[in-house]
């Protein structure tokens, strides 16, 4: 079982819309550091503004993606 934390919404043309991230994606990791918990990984997702973060997604059964999150 692969352990993160779901999207259960994006909202239309925010951070996570624009850097491609859909409904029911699960986040693995953030930076190469393991997803954690809801407080953490938004700890993780906000910082300087023009700065990005690599996340690495699962969605579906089979499809595994690195999209860069640019903070604004």
């Amino acid at each position: 079982m692969i352990k993160g934390q779901i999207i259960v919404s994006v909202m239309v043309d925010g951070p996570a819309d624009k850097a491609g991230i859909k409904k029911g994606d699960l986040i693995v990791s953030i930076d190469g550091n393991p997803a954690g918990t809801s407080e953490q990984n938004a700890s993780r997702l906000q910082g300087k503004a023009d700065t990005s973060v690599l996340l690495k997604i699962k969605r579906g059964n089979y499809e595994n993606k690195s999209l860069r999150h640019l903070l604004e």
